[in-house]
């Protein structure tokens, strides 16, 4: 039966020249072990860098190639991710785990670096198989995760009653959490009047007010996002002016008795009982 011999010369093996008429000497023993037919693992790259990838993002899929080069079947074990960062790598449409690779053949797998954090990372993929002479072929890999941008949402823009607790919902995008928010609500530009995503905030004078909501992520990146809220007098404020008085009650009992005209919003907030009159 014919044979195809192994052309690889293994440089792990003894590089002394075959001795003649010492069939037994460890140089002639090696040599004649290297020409023996034997698979031959090649690996394509054994090194990667992924450059710059957002946290929580996928890299695009680097593709790996596993060949045999030698002269039997190349049985491949366990593909593994190990080193520092292990967790920070994904293998995709792995057909390398677990096979048998012929003379002249190849499979292929897919390494995607999935950054949970921001930094550099990396980890070694090793693969097993029955190569001799490279029974294990690790491969280098590494990245940097970077945060996404930073957003603000102060939500808005709202409306409410004066003396009635106004409820403000901000949120955020990007960064890497977790997020605190601070509030700014009495126009002094100082974010300290509440804090939270949620928060509720009382004014006690009709008006439009500008809000401003400050988010900052887990390392220290600032967003902020700005509203309006517009205030309304409370039912029976009639003339606006935060209270209710005798000048309200004064003015609703005169646009009662049709002595006066009252705007729509005072009419509104005269209409004591909702059933759009204004009675006494």
């Amino acid at each position: 039966m014919a044979h195809r011999w192994n052309t690889r010369w293994d440089a792990s093996l003894p590089t002394g020249g075959p001795t003649p008429g010492a069939p037994d000497s460890t140089a002639n023993a090696a040599q004649i072990e290297s020409l023996r037919p034997r698979p031959a693992i090649s690996v394509s790259p054994t090194n990667h860098n992924f450059g710059t990838v957002l946290v929580n993002y996928d890299s695009t899929p680097l593709t790996m190639i596993v060949q045999n080069t030698g002269c039997l079947d190349l049985v491949v074990g366990q593909v593994a991710l190990g080193g520092t960062h292990p967790n920070q790598f994904r293998l995709k449409n792995d057909q390398v785990s677990n096979s048998t690779i012929p003379p002249d053949g190849s499979a292929t797998l897919q390494v995607v670096f999935h950054p949970t954090s921001v930094g550099a990372k990396s980890a070694v993929l090793t693969i097993p198989s029955n190569d001799p002479g490279y029974p294990t072929v690790t491969v280098t890999i590494s990245g940097i995760g970077k945060a996404p941008p930073l957003s603000a949402s102060v939500g808005g823009p709202y409306a409410g009653v004066v003396n009635v607790p106004v409820t403000l919902t901000g949120s955020a995008s990007g960064g890497v959490p977790p997020c605190t928010f601070a509030w700014a609500l009495n126009n002094d530009g100082l974010f300290d009047d509440a804090f939270g995503e949620i928060v509720e905030w009382t004014w006690t004078l009709p008006g439009t007010y500008v809000i401003h909501l400050k988010v900052t992520d887990s390392q220290g990146w600032e967003a902020t996002d700005t509203t309006q809220v517009q205030i309304y007098a409370g039912r029976g404020d009639v003339n606006g002016d935060g209270v209710v008085n005798l000048v309200d009650v004064r003015l609703a009992y005169l646009a009662a008795l049709g002595l006066i005209q009252l705007t729509p919003e005072e009419f509104a907030w005269a209409d004591m009982n909702g059933d759009g009159k204004v009675d006494m």
